[in-house]
Order: C-alpha cells, then structure tokens, then sequence
C-alpha cells in the first residue's frame, strides 16, 4: 500500500552470495522449450526480510509460458507467497530479477505497463463483502477496461465456469469461505487478462469445489500464461504443465509434471502378491520386458514395481502375460496404484532437508514404534496439583501472560501508565494562565445591565423655574437611549430621595436590581448643583453615576458640536491569592472543567487500551483453551481484573503524586485528595468491568478499542453541552437529567462528578464561613450581592451552588456520581455472568424454537423415559455421547438429528467436505455453540460440567503471537496443574516429540502455520487428558509434519487418552482412528471401521479427460464428445457410476471386482486411439476417493432432503 501514495521507493540492495544456475544438479531442471520467450520469469531472485536471518527465497530461477499453467508447490513458509509478492511488486527483492512480459517489477517506468495485461488472486478473498456476486465480477471487470459491449456475456462465462450461478446476487458477505475463494479465482481470470498470478486458488474449498475450479483453469489456459502457487499435491499434478517444487526458499527441481514424477520415481505402483517359491528374478525379467524403465522397489513380503507413466499403453499386454503365467510366476494376486504426489512432494522435502537440519528419525519412517515404555512416559503426567497450590500455580501462570503482553506492547503499555499524568500536565499548563489575569475594563452601563431581566431605570429631577437646570437635565436624558429608561421627576411635587426610598420599601429586590444610578438638578440661589446616586452594593455604579454627570457638563458646555466625551477605564491592582484569586475561582469553573474533560480523555484512551488482550484471547479462542485446563472462568477474571487494576492504580499514583506537586487549587487540599482518590478508584473499577463486558461481545481489538473510547466521548459530548444549558434550564429538568446521565454514562458520571467535587469545594470556602452566614440570617430582605448569592433560600437561580455534606445527592453533591458506579458494577457483573453462561444465546436459541423451528417430537424422544437405563448404560461405557444433536443457523439445518460415541481408549475420525458440519458439531462439544436439539455427554456428565478435562485443538490455530513456542506450553502445563519439577519435561518431550524443540524459543507470530497447527496439537495433549478433540489438525501440513502429529496421537491413544478428531484426509484416519463417521450435509451417513468401508466401496476409478475444442479464445468442451464418451464408457462398463460431470473430465466409480486390468487397459486405449477420450487414468478406489463417493449425493437425492428439511420448517 506504501507504493500506492509514494510512489516507487529505491529498493534495498545488498551484497549477496553469489550463486550458481543451481545448487542442486542439472538433471533436476529440465531444459527449456527452445525459441519461446516466457511471459513470466524470475532470474535468481532473492529476498531476506531481516539482515542476519534466513532468505524466505534464494536463487529462485523460473519461467512461466503461454497457453500453460505452471504450478510452484511447496508447503507453508517455504517461501510460495512471497515469491508472488515479488512479482506483485508487494515488496522489492533483496538481489535478482522478476520480469512480466518483458517488464521488469522493480523499475516503475516498465512496472506500469503490467496492470493492463495482469489478472492476480492473492492467497486472501479480494471481493467486496458489501457488494454481490455480480457486482464484484462487474466492478473487476470495468477496473480492467473491458469493452461494455461484451461485458454482460464475460460476467455470465465466468458464472458459468466457476458454478457461481446460483450465487449471482447473493451478497458476498453471506457467502462461505469456498463460495468466495472461487469468486477471488473469478475476479482474476475476468476481462481476458492475458497473465494470471493466482495464490493458493483452492484454499477453503471442498474436493468438489477444487475440481471445479482445476477444470475452469484448464479451460482458459489457451491464451494465456497462468502462474499458480499451492500447497495441495493433488492439485499440482491435477491442472500442471510445468511444476516447480520450493522447500526452505529453495527451487527444488522445475519441468512437465511427467518430468518431475519420472525424476523422483513417481508413476504407477504394480503391487503383486507372491508365494514363498517365487522367484523374484523372473517376475522383474517379465515386467522389464514389457515396460522397459521399470523399478524393483521393495521384496519384503510383496514386490512393489515403480512403472513409468508414460508406458501406459504397454500396460494391457503385460497385464494379458500375467494372468496367463499366474500360476507358473508363483503369483498369488496383484493390483495397480498410481503414487501421489504427496508422496513424491515427501521425498523432496527429505532430500532437500538432508543437507540442514537432521528430521527425527520417526519422522523418516512410515511410523513410530510406539509400544515401547519409553513413549509413554513422553506424555504421560500421573499426578497433578490442586487446592491452593493449584490456584497459587494458575495465578502466576496468568500474571506472567499479562506481564508479557504488557512488556512485549510496550507502547500500549506505556499509554496505560502515562497518559493520565501526562494529559494532565498539559492541560493544567495550558488552563492556568487564562484563569489568573485580571485585565482593565472599560466602565459602561451595559456591564450592570445583564444583573437584571428588566431595562435599567434612570431617575432625574429638576426645577423647571430654572432654565439653566433644565438645560442640564436634558443633556443628562440624552446620554441614555434604549433599551435605558429615564423618568422625569418635578422636585417642587417630589424629592429624589422620597421617591427612591418609596420604590426600596415596595421592592427591595427588584431596586437593587433595576436602579443604579440617578441624578438631581437645582438651583440654591447662587448657582446650580448637581448630585450623582449611586447603588452602594454595584461596584461600578460610583464611578459610572460620576461619568455621566460629567458627560453631562461637558456636553451642555460644547453644545454638543465637537461630540467630546469622557471614558472611564478600572485598572485593576495585582491580585494577591488566596483571597482575590477565590473570588475569581468561584465565578469561574474553566480550569476545573477542562482539567475534568481532559482527565476522562485520557482514561478514554487507557480504558480502551485493556480490551485489546482480552477480545485477542476471545476470538481466537485462546480464553476457551486456558478454560478448558480447569481453570474457572470466575479465577479468570479476578486475575484479569486484578492485574489491570494494579497498573491502573499505577497511573493514579502517578497522578496524584503530581497534583500534591502542581499543588491544583480544589484538588490537592488534603481533605479534598481523598476525595479525589476515592472517586478514580470508583469509577477504575467501574470502567475496568465495562471494558469487561465490551470485550464479550466485540468481534476485534481494534473495534473493541473503538467503541470503549466511542463510548466515553459520548459521555463527555453530553457532559460538555449540559454544561452550556446549565444556567439556561430550570434546575429541576437539569437534576433529572444529571441522574440519567449519571446512571447510563459512566465517563458523564466522572466529569460531572470531579467537577461537582471542585465547585463545592470552591463554593464551601466563600459561602460556607462564619460572616457569610451571620449577614445570610441577620440580613432580613437586604443584603450584598454576594452574600444573597450565598443565601440558598433567599438567592432564587442566581444562587451559588453548594452542599456542605460532599457526598449529598443534591447537586454539587457527588454522591449518585459515587454511588451510580457501583450500580454499574453490578450491572457489568450481572452482564459477564450472563454471557459466561450463554444467557442470552439461550434466550435466542428459544425464541427461534419458540417462532421458527416448531418441531414436533420424533418417536425416540417421546419414549426417553423408558430407554432412561439403556442410556445411563451406555454413558458408562463411553467417553463422548452425542444423541440426536440437530443445529440450525437461523432456517437452515446444518446437523440433522446426528447420532455417535466414542468409546474410551478409542481414536474416532469424522470424516467429511469442506462444510458438511464437522466444525459445528466440534463446537459443540466444545461448549462454542448451543444445540438446538439433543445432548452431549462427556464422561457420562453434561458437556458443560465436563469441558475442563478436555484437550481441545480449534481448526484455526488458537495462538498469541507475542509469546514463544515456549511461553505458550509452560503456560498451559501450569494450568493444567502439571507439578512445577515436570513441567519442563515434559515441554521438551512434547516439543521433541511434535518436531517444534528448534524453534520452541521463537515467538509464534513468527511460526508459519504448519509449526501453528503442531504447537496447537502440543497443547491439546499437554496432560494427557482423557478427551482429547481435535479439529483438523493436520490442515496444510507438510507429509513429515502430519507423520509427527499421527505418532503423537498414537502416543496418546497408547496412555489412553479418548480422541475424537476431524478431518478430509482418509490416509489420516486409516493411521490414527480405530472407527470413523463419514458426515455429508449435516447428516452421519457412514459410522464403522475402515475395513467395511473398502469392503463396500472397493471397485476401480476411471478418470477420463476428452478432447478439446478450441472456441474463440477459450477452450471449451464439446458436449458431443461428453455424450459420446459416456455411451463409449457406460456400454464397455455397464456398472460404471458417474461421480463427477466436470467440464473436461469424468469421474467413473466401478464396484466390479472382477474384471482384468488387461481389459481395462485394452478398452481405454482403444477409445483413445478411436478419439474418443484424450486421457486416462485407471487406479484401485482409494480412501480419498471412497470419501468422495460416500459424501456426493445425487441430484434428485438432495432434492429429496432439501424438501425433507423444509418440511419439517413448517
């Protein structure tokens, strides 16, 4: 994204190794096509992340050319992703080069022309989630300038070639994890781009998914060069016309798929059973004879042949001989296999780890021998801790995990202590100096005008015998124009002073707001005098009743012409605190109110900071994980909140320390700091158990983050605009709304709170003293202007508002700011309790069956009281019970009515699609999900009574980053209460055991998934804890590393643990499981032992590609020779079942257990020499495929059930 705003960056150069064209040899790179230029191609590329450590790619030398598909196969972190990230121009290379078209990615003046002719998918979903199926296929298609006339007709082929149809305007957002991934696949290949860059295409997909989409880039090679990474075996020799193999950064060997198989002694596997007199020499002569290249693989017990593919054709006469001489050659039966690519990706990786790192010599075998004594006691813990010193061991093991995310997030650390003292500083360095300075005021009327609602009356009385005299008054009227009222008084009728006092008697309130200044015009006989009143209790009434009787001179003396007037300026003498400066403090609240808003400010920020750990462990389920080692979830959160708390404390010390320095007027008095203490501690616990309570619900830490502080802004939004209504508003409607705010907004109740805290203290010291209330209760109906302020019961709202008890509920009280927060922490409490619980997921849960799901009883459950014993028998006797267990997702039934146990001791695999509901039933058993209908017993107890004794390894990797391989063991090992002298023992040889002891001291953020995925298993089998359940554990592993999880399980199986795992790899439950269930659409359709399940699928499968078509610009299949193959296929082979209808292939299962392999062979190559078929491959019905057929249901079938599950909607 940094190139997207800055533009091209010069990219780091550093000196590097000089290396040869290979380091490996020659043979291992097949030549070049002579004379076609390749579309992509990578010279030596290399690139090292951190200086000193190991290059993620080295030497990459590669080419990619057109109308083919190369395939680059590796397993994760071996360096796939960041090649394509190279040719992206994601990030620069260390050394070498990476060319597209001729273009080189490094320079930006070549580097622009790529985007025109580029179709990329990276190894995430690149669609709008916001936007549908359609209209993210539209929206790439306008980014690539497609023409609009054929716009509608390219979104409609990409729909059509990826199955999308039905999906056209779902939102993508509601669409899986596979709907999405063929969509990104889409998005890459729409708008004819004429070089596609495709990052693990198949990744979240089923079987059937991922054949759909090798068929669709097969179709739309032609045209176009099409680079594709994978770590899927079957998936590079599925779509691959040439296939490189990295391991560790490095290219392993490059050339035709045929090539890398022929190198590394792939092909078809001739597996003949023999008889003691056999004589191996003459078989082996025979085969040679026939299939020239051929290769003795093994003699023990049965002879294992390595045939080439491309001798195919010659297998038919081979297969005639042998059955011919089957009795002479002492052969009692035999069969044909094709090795895997699986098994071929094994034996580079060995090779290419035999020059580094030395793989545990079980790793290099097919399995461990696991019966001996020592490998129990590997895993093994026979006695565990408990009581206080279980507790006391948790309670570390927590505090350490809090201590190292706070060391190892210094930042966030750091802004948790700091930011309290730190804000504070600011703004009481920023607010001082605006509330000390008095400045001079220039004196006029309107200063006293805004005392009193009414205008100001301005009385004056003259003599009219006197010219002179009513000269004078008239000038003085002059000065005062609206909204200033003047009234003429005759002193012959009535005096000034008679008049005044009479007004005082009627209304003493009323004159001292409304009469300020009047003045007396006469005449005594020698001259004219004038007298000035003035108000005795307005400050500014002396000096301003003076000005006007000298404007008033001054203007009869000019007449008026030169417009000169006096001005009357106070400046102010320099304020002396305490007493000056309390008098401006009590009109003032400016520093208390900004120093209040900026404090909750920053609590906003460390409130929100202590959710980021917490909503990290929850959704990756790292909480449910430390849960299920025995630890209650109530000890969870006391620890939680204690360390929390101690480093909030932390801060207030820091806070408080700099208040008794700064020396804060209202603030670090000392009665009034242990106010100020009380109320932070209050209101930290308070805040702490919110952040509590947003954490159970917030799908991220950084939303998590965001709503916290969101959420008291808007506190302090509010706060600030009462603020302003205060004086506005009657102080009734403002105490009802302080209580609401209070109650509802905790960062409301701190501001306003602190900020009662400061004024009542201010207001205590200049009302609440000895003079103040003598002049209150002697003053009658007269008093000061500020001491009437004072006077609570005679000031009306013009009062100052103060409480002599602090914690008086009246404001400025602080007693519902104290006591509110206490509410709030038991309504935080109630809502964590309520979530620990699945409270409110089981009132959802009900309201659905209650509105939606009306089900009506089966048989089974309405005759449960009489199978109550058979039930109770059958629970002790197993481990895990799930009865009758059906779950729906809103409408939609994703497990029916699902029915198995395990026994204990036992190893049971649940086999399935991608999708089919073995994810869901895991969670829940692992208590993540409520079930709809059924139960699940654990150990013939509820699941929810049982799950702390469960060893549990989520599909997605259930890890924190920022602790090590090491920390994370040592962790669980103490939760589980492993006694402190084993621990480390066992660590090791778990570590040992699991491949993981070199990189045990890294942290896990720096793990690639594999190591993920074995650290995960590691901590479901710390203990040996007797249910063990596993999601999918070896989910993209490397074969070496899926060898060292089946050892350790089998280890595991050996002590007698109980497991139960999932998985799509039927290779896996044929090592591992004593009994599998195959699961296909929520539904359990198979539940036995491996062997009944060869016995019911056994037969061969025929995969069959036809010929092509060339159409346009792409590759499309003619229905014709589809149709025509079916009849050839279907007449030769009449119990042939179709499986699979894909555009360019078949997929035939045949049950027939007696037919040849020579008529096989025969018949396909003569539908290939009749054109008919293009290719085939014949093989015996292996486990994966037998999956495949078990878990396909047919089209009417599903119909079937979809109208089955409807039903029972209703």
């Amino acid at each position: 994204m940094s190139l997207y705003w800055t533009g091209n960056k010069k990219p780091r150069t550093e000196v590097i190794q000089s290396f040869g064209m290979h380091e490996l040899k020659p043979e291992y790179f097949e030549k070049e096509p002579y004379g076609v230029r390749p579309t992509i191609e990578f010279k030596h590329l290399t690139k090292i992340f951190r200086k000193g450590s190991k290059p993620a790619v080295k030497n990459l030398f590669l080419k990619a050319y057109r109308n083919q598909i190369t395939v680059l196969l590796g397993h994760d972190g071996s360096g796939k992703t960041t090649a394509v990230s190279i040719l992206l121009k994601k990030c620069h290379p260390t050394s070498g080069k990476a060319f597209i078209k001729g273009c080189n990615v490094s320079i930006e003046s070549e580097s622009r022309k790529i985007p025109r002719f580029l179709g990329f998918c990276p190894d995430y979903d690149i669609c709008f989630d916001h936007l549908s199926v359609e209209e993210n296929l539209y929206f790439y298609c306008k980014m690539k300038d497609f023409e609009s006339e054929g716009l509608s007709s390219q979104i409609d082929h990409i729909m059509g070639l990826f199955d999308l149809e039905l999906k056209r305007k779902s939102v993508v957002g509601n669409l899986t994890a596979g709907w999405k991934r063929k969509l990104s696949v889409g998005i890459a290949l729409i708008g004819e781009s004429e070089v596609i860059v495709i990052d693990n295409p198949t990744s979240h997909m089923d079987s059937y998914s991922r054949r759909i989409v090798w068929e669709a880039l097969k179709a739309e090679k032609v045209f176009r060069t099409i680079f594709v990474t994978t770590s899927y075996m079957d998936e590079a020799d599925a779509i691959g016309d040439r296939m490189g193999i990295i391991d560790k950064g490095e290219l392993q060997c490059f050339g035709s798929t045929s090539f890398v198989k022929n190198l590394y002694d792939a092909g078809y596997h001739l597996i003949i059973e023999k008889d003691d007199s056999c004589k191996i020499a003459h078989v082996t002569n025979l085969i040679k004879s026939y299939i020239p290249g051929s290769k003795l693989q093994s003699s023990n017990g049965t002879l294992k042949y390595v045939l080439p593919l491309d001798k195919a054709p010659f297998l038919q006469f081979l297969f005639t001989e042998l059955e011919d001489k089957k009795d002479s050659l002492k052969i009692s039966n035999y069969f044909l296999s094709q090795i895997t690519m699986e098994e071929l990706f094994d034996r580079v990786s060995l090779k290419a780890s035999a020059g580094s790192y030395v793989l545990p010599e079980f790793a290099r075998e097919s399995l461990y021998d696991v019966t001996g004594e020592d490998s129990l006691n590997l895993l093994f813990v026979k006695e565990r801790n408990d009581g206080f010193v279980l507790i006391l061991q948790q309670a570390v093991a927590i505090w350490k995990k809090k201590f190292l995310f706070s060391v190892r997030h210094i930042l966030l650390f750091l802004s948790q202590i700091l930011i309290l003292p730190f804000i504070f500083i600011v703004s009481n360095t920023f607010t001082e100096d605006e509330i000390i300075p008095y400045y001079p005021l220039h004196l006029n009327l309107e200063l006293l005008f805004n005392v009193s609602d009414k205008p100001i009356e301005v009385f004056y009385s003259v003599n009219p015998s006197n010219k002179q005299s009513r000269e004078l008054s008239n000038a003085f009227a002059s000065l005062f124009k609206n909204p200033y009222e003047t009234y003429l008084l005759d002193s012959r009728e009535e005096t000034l002073n008679e008049h005044l006092l009479d007004i005082a008697e009627e209304n003493p309130l009323e004159y001292h707001k409304n009469y300020f200044l009047a003045a007396d015009f006469y005449y005594n006989g020698n001259s004219n005098l004038i007298t000035a009143f003035y108000h005795n209790k307005a400050l500014h009434s002396p000096p301003l009743s003076l000005l006007y009787v000298h404007n008033t001179i001054l203007k009869y003396l000019t007449k008026d012409d030169a417009g000169f007037f006096f001005e009357v300026i106070n400046h102010p003498l320099p304020m002396k605190n305490p007493e000056i400066a309390m008098v401006k403090k009590t009109d003032s609240l400016l520093p208390c109110f900004l120093i209040a808003q900026d404090l909750m400010f920053s609590i906003s920020i460390a409130m929100a900071s202590f959710i980021v750990p917490l909503v990290c462990e929850r959704s990756r389920q790292f909480k449910k994980l430390q849960l299920l080692t025995g630890l209650s979830r109530f000890f969870y959160w006391i620890l939680t909140f204690l360390y929390d708390f101690s480093t909030y404390i932390m801060a207030c010390s820091l806070l408080i320390l700099i208040l008794n320095i700064t020396g804060l007027y209202g603030c670090s008095q000392q009665q009034q700091l242990g106010r100020v203490i009380l109320f932070l501690l209050i209101h930290g616990i308070a805040g702490l158990l919110f952040v509590y309570c947003c954490s159970c619900f917030a799908q991220s830490s950084s939303a998590g983050y965001i709503y916290v502080f969101l959420y008291h802004v808007l506190g302090l939004v509010i706060q600030f605009s009462l603020a302003i209504l205060e004086h506005n508003i009657s102080r009734n409607s403002y105490e009802n709304m302080d209580y609401l705010f209070s109650f509802f907004l905790p960062s409301y109740a701190f501001v306003q709170g602190f900020l009662n805290l400061y004024k009542n203290w201010v207001n205590n010291q200049a009302c609440n003293n000895e003079r103040v209330l003598i002049a209150c209760e002697q003053s009658g109906n007269f008093t000061g202007y500020f001491e009437f302020r004072c006077c609570k019961e005679k000031c009306g709202h013009n009062c100052y508002w103060w409480e002599e008890n602090f914690f008086s509920w009246k404001s400025p009280g602080i007693g519902k700011h104290t006591v509110f927060p206490f509410v709030q922490i038991a309504i935080f409490i109630t809502i964590i309790i309520l979530f620990e619980h699945k409270i409110f997921s089981v009132l959802k849960l009900r309201f659905l069956d209650t509105f939606l799901m009306k089900k009506e009883p089966s048989e089974g459950e309405t005759r449960e009281p009489e199978n109550s014993s058979s039930e109770n028998s059958l629970r002790s006797n197993e481990c895990l019970v799930v009865r009758e267990v059906t779950k729906y997702f809103k409408t939609k039934c994703v497990l029916d009515n699902l029915m198995f146990s395990v026994s204990r001791g036992e190893t049971f695999g649940l086999v399935g699609r991608k999708n089919a509901g073995k994810t869901t039933i895991m969670d829940i058993i692992m208590g993540n999900l409520l079930i709809s209908h059924g139960q699940v017993y654990v150990n013939e107890k509820d699941n929810a009574k049982a799950q702390r004794k469960i060893g549990f390894c989520p599909e997605r990797s259930a890890l924190l980053g920022f602790l090590t391989g090491e920390e994370t063991l040592l962790l669980f090992a103490s939760l589980r209460g492993i006694p402190q002298p084993q621990i480390l023992n066992c660590v090791y040889h778990l570590s040992k055991l699991l491949d993981l002891d070199h990189i045990l001291k890294q942290m896990v953020k720096d793990y690639n998934s594999c190591a993920k995925r074995k650290l995960s298993v590691a901590i479901s089998l710390l203990g040996t804890p007797p249910l063990i359940v596993l999601d999918e554990p070896t989910k993209k592993m490397d074969p070496t590393s899926c060898r060292c999880v089946w050892n350790a399980l089998l280890q595991a199986s050996n002590v007698g643990c109980t497991i139960l795992l999932t998985t799509q790899r039927m290779d896996e439950c044929e090592t591992v499981c004593n009994r599998i269930g195959i699961l296909a659409n929520g539904v359990l359709v198979y539940t036995g032992n491996l062997t009944e399940l060869k016995r019911k699928y056994e037969g061969y499968t025929l995969h069959v590609e036809l010929m092509h078509k060339t159409l346009t610009r792409r590759a499309m299949t003619s229905r014709t020779s589809a149709e025509e193959a079916k009849i050839w296929i279907e007449d030769w082979f009449p119990e042939a079942i179709l499986k699979a209808d894909l555009p360019n292939s078949l997929y035939y299962y045949i049950p027939h257990r007696d037919i040849k392999w020579s008529m096989f062979f025969r018949t396909m190559e003569k539908a290939k020499r009749q054109n008919q078929i293009y290719h085939y491959l014949i093989n015996r019905t292996s486990l994966e495929q037998m999956l495949f057929f078990a878990t396909t249901i047919s089209t009417v079938k599903e119909k079937m059930i979809t109208e089955y599950l409807k039903e029972r909607m209703k």
